[in-house]
C-alpha cells in the first residue's frame, strides 16, 4: 500500500517510466534478445555462460548493477542477465557494452 500512496504523491515516478521503451528498443537494436518482458526488468538473454559472465563484468565496469543468471539456474543455451532499468540509469546511459558483444 506504501508504493500506491507514494506513486499517488509522486506521480512524476509514472511519468518516466515512459523511456523504459526506448532503452528496450535501444538495446534491441544492439541485437540482444530481450524476450517478451515489458516491466523494467528486462531479459538480455545472451545464451552462453562466458559471454553472459563476461557482458555482467562490462557493465558492471560501466557502473550498471545486473544480475546474471547461468548454468545450472537455467539451461546452457538460456542463459540471461537481469536489467533493472531505473530512472536515473536511463538519462546518458550508453548501450557500447551490449554493441561489444556482438562484434
Amino acid at each position: 500500500m506504501l508504493a500506491l500512496e507514494i506513486l499517488k504523491n509522486e506521480p512524476e515516478r509514472v511519468k518516466h517510466s515512459g523511456n523504459l521503451p526506448g532503452m528496450r528498443l535501444r538495446i534491441q537494436k544492439t541485437g540482444i534478445d530481450t524476450g517478451l518482458s515489458h516491466t523494467p526488468i528486462i531479459p538480455l538473454y545472451i545464451r552462453d555462460n562466458i559471454k553472459t559472465l563476461t557482458l555482467t563484468k562490462m557493465l558492471l565496469d560501466e557502473g550498471v548493477f545486473i544480475n546474471p543468471v547461468v548454468s545450472p539456474a537455467v539451461s546452457k543455451d538460456n542463459t540471461l542477465i537481469r536489467f533493472s532499468l531505473m530512472q536515473p540509469i536511463l538519462k546518458n546511459r550508453s548501450t557500447q557494452p551490449l554493441k561489444n558483444l556482438n562484434g
